[in-house]
């Protein structure tokens, strides 16, 4: 319906948020002033910042392994677009500001906005304001599973209830689904008529169950689901569901399942990037690396499969049709974390943040917390960058870190290694790692044997106001070519300046650049 040409053609404007329990009203506004068209200012002093670093993300190690050169070709011809969470991370405007431009953007104009999936009366009244009203038959369509917050936000008028699909729309929808036509062969009708009844008019468990009898090609595989089905015909609604989507993940194979699991890294109801997803199936190891081509199209047909048996749902497309976005519902998203943690994939915790708006102390933010458990003791081999940040890891982890056989990024952020003494690195360590980035960290000394770093090109420290010297070792490395230094102390930059200095006159080397920006002035740095 909301892309049905009449639609299309009737409102000037169409937006879609998915609240969920779990809401973020920034991520919220943002994603609806792209829909109606508005692209949100930059902090431009982050945007010239943060740019070298960002560069080297995407280039050096974003492609998570094996994208190699076709892969940077590619994203230099997307001339590095910027992300949605990058777009949120550089935003000037507070989210009342954001707030007030999504307002004016839609003053004039006939828009449709689609609320889903709200869970309460407070959030309702949140953003609630963010849509004018100017009665040029605009509508927000709002979807719920409490009735309480269905009669408070269209009060006066009744809410309308979702019912259940009838008996042939039910059948409709498994055809569909299970074979991608309306008509059902002959063989598997009676017994797809009986899945089809105990499905009892839920979508989610039509669409599920179509799902998995849709790789089942002998009649004995379906007699075996449609036993499985009958026997959940009396539990309530959340626990037959919740049961479907079980059996319908233990008919996965086996390699699929760990990328449905992988969902759950992924906070609830979020719009995930295709390419985005597919980095992280292949750090954890979860794809087999044939170049960018060959890595793309197996992810790809991966992903459709999951989409087949109705797992994912697809969010965006892009002009050439390709899925850029996909989402998976709040039932299935449960399952995956329940599942993983389980499995021993991953853990997932989530405390408030206590955030400031002017004078205004807002808590309504969340921090996600996901654990990826390594296998065997160690991180996946794959692994090509790496961001670490309030971790409070002991530093001989690092330990760990350091042996990875393919990692070219590493960022260490705001305590992601206690105590804050120091970093020793030795016995030839870090052998592919190209770019470093220290930032916010309390240490006072970094050690390093010559034998490190021997592919290190570029080093960010940031904000480290105890930490002293930058080994000395670098002076005799042949690749550095960047030492950039922000509000650290002098004896750091007079150490970083000394480096230089020697591989100018040992080397010949005039390659290596040293920048310090915001240095620390003596007196208040020995103070």
């Amino acid at each position: 319906m909301f892309n049905d040409p009449s639609i299309v053609s009737f409102f000037d404007v169409r937006g879609w948020v998915t609240v969920s329990e779990d809401y973020n009203l920034r991520k919220m506004l943002l994603s609806l002033l792209q829909d109606v068209g508005v692209n949100a200012e930059l902090d431009k002093k982050s945007d010239i910042g943060e740019h070298s670093e960002e560069e080297e993300e995407e280039g050096e190690g974003g492609g998570g392994g094996g994208g190699g050169q076709e892969e940077e070709g590619n994203l230099k011809k997307k001339k590095k677009k910027i992300s949605d969470v990058q777009l949120a991370n550089r935003m000037q405007k507070s989210d009342g500001e954001l707030a007030d431009r999504l307002q004016k953007s839609l003053k004039g104009r006939r828009y449709l906005i689609v609320v889903d999936d709200i869970w309460s009366t407070e959030a309702w009244d949140e953003f609630r304001l963010w849509f004018p009203e100017y009665n040029n038959r605009s509508r927000i369509l709002l979807t719920t599973r409490d009735i309480k917050v269905a009669q408070y936000a269209s009060y006066p008028r009744d809410p309308s209830p979702m019912r259940f699909l009838k008996p042939e729309e039910s059948w409709t929808l498994f055809c569909q689904k299970a074979f991608d036509q309306k008509v059902c062969p002959i063989e598997f009708e009676n017994i797809a008529r009986e899945v089809v009844k105990n499905c009892n008019g839920l979508p989610l468990m039509i669409s599920v169950v179509a799902g998995a009898l849709s790789s089942k090609r002998t009649v004995d595989e379906w007699r075996k689901v449609a036993q499985s089905v009958s026997l959940l015909v009396n539990l309530d609604d959340y626990q037959r569901c919740s049961r479907v989507l079980a059996l319908s993940y233990n008919h996965l194979p086996s390699h699929l399942k760990a990328c449905f699991l992988y969902f759950g890294v992924f906070p609830k109801a979020s719009e995930i990037s295709v390419k985005k997803l597919i980095r992280l199936w292949v750090a954890e190891g979860f794809l087999e690396l044939k170049g960018f081509e060959g890595l793309e199209k197996v992810a790809t047909s991966l992903l459709s499969n999951l989409i087949d048996k109705s797992l994912v749902v697809v969010g965006k497309r892009s002009l050439n049709d390709k899925i850029k976005t996909c989402r998976i519902h709040d039932l299935l998203h449960d399952f995956c974390l329940r599942e993983a943690e389980n499995e021993n994939l991953l853990y997932v915790t989530e405390t408030p943040v206590s955030t400031y708006e002017g004078s205004r102390k807002v808590s309504s933010q969340v921090r996600r917390w996901v654990s990826v458990y390594p296998k065997d003791g160690s991180f996946p081999p794959n692994l090509k960058k790496l961001t670490l940040c309030c971790t409070f890891l002991l530093w001989k982890d690092m330990t760990i870190v350091s042996m990875l056989p393919k990692l070219e990024v590493l960022q260490l952020r705001n305590n992601a290694f206690v105590p804050n003494i120091g970093w020793k690195v030795t016995e030839m360590q870090f052998p592919k790692l190209k770019f470093l980035l220290l930032e916010q960290l309390n240490i006072k000394y970094w050690r390093a044997t010559d034998d490190c770093f021997p592919c290190l090109e570029r080093i960010i420290i940031r904000n480290c106001r105890f930490l002293i010297e930058i080994p000395q070792e670098f002076a005799d490395s042949m690749t550095l070519q960047l030492i950039e230094l922000h509000q650290c102390s002098p004896s750091l930059v007079n150490s970083a300046e000394l480096i230089q200095k020697e591989q100018l006159e040992s080397l010949g080397n005039n390659m290596l650049k040293v920048y310090a920006f915001d240095t620390i002035k003596w007196r208040i740095w020995e103070e």
